[in-house]
């Protein structure tokens, strides 16, 4: 299967360089056209503003393949085989957004959690590592779901907003609604779950605007969760039921 133009640009620019990579080798093999390959060059170096010269034979190809690999190796990134395919089909329902998480393990779990109850996309923002990190990679195992980075988690709920989805912030408020009883739910597609940093949660911005405040009801001491098992659970309950 092909990729797209469109399905190209929704990868991150690790992702990107990684499937320019497996390309190449694809037509190394012949089992993809010279043509498929150099526009796909042609998008990689316009997504990350670089200039690199078609090769001209299938040596030069070869350089450029060993360079990327070495390039994606140098971060301990690279394995033989990657289902971007899968990643451009995934056709999941539903948003995770994550409002300044700090830690790349939580968010490669989230993404790893997020796959699992086939969401359809995660949505970094402010200070949330990306798949560029290695942490995050290695605690994602490299799962199949498409990744969004965003600047200010405001534009981004916003924005989903605008769309007609609905905005569902996980925190626990005095008004927040136990996310076990929820009743009234859009479609799972229209659904936009966000979570918070691990020490100060959702920005108040955020929760100003957001549809539905939601909280996991506990009953420990503690009275609170890691954010990567918060999220698990409230997939469960918002992306698993309709």
């Amino acid at each position: 299967m092909s990729f797209s133009q469109s399905k190209f640009l929704t990868l991150s620019p690790l992702n990107q360089k990684k499937k320019l990579a497996y390309a190449i080798r694809e037509y190394l093999d012949s089992r993809q056209p010279l043509s498929y390959i150099s526009d796909m060059l042609g998008w990689y170096t316009h997504a990350v503003g670089c200039d690199i010269a078609v090769p001209h034979g299938s040596r030069d190809w070869q350089i450029l393949h060993e360079r990327l690999v070495q390039e994606i190796e140098a971060i301990g990134q690279y394995n033989d085989i990657k289902l971007f395919d899968d990643i451009a089909s995934h056709n999941g329902e539903g948003i995770i957004v994550l409002d300044n998480i700090r830690a790349p393990y939580n968010v490669g779990g989230i993404m790893r959690s997020a796959e699992a109850f086939h969401a359809a996309k995660v949505v970094m923002c402010g200070i949330t590592p990306t798949p560029d990190n290695a942490k995050v990679v290695r605690s994602a195992m490299n799962v199949p779901i498409q990744t969004e980075y965003c600047e200010q988690t405001l534009d981004a709920v916003t924005r989903y907003r605008q769309q007609g989805d609905c905005i569902i912030a996980v925190e626990k408020t005095k008004t927040s609604a136990d996310i076990s009883t929820l009743t009234g739910l859009p479609p799972i597609g229209r659904r936009v779950i966000v979570l918070g940093n691990e020490e100060f949660g959702i920005a108040e911005d955020v929760l100003s605007v957001s549809d539905m405040i939601v909280h996991i009801p506990l009953s420990g001491s503690k009275n609170s969760l890691n954010v990567c098992t918060a999220a698990g659970i409230a997939m469960y309950c918002l992306l698993n039921h309709s």
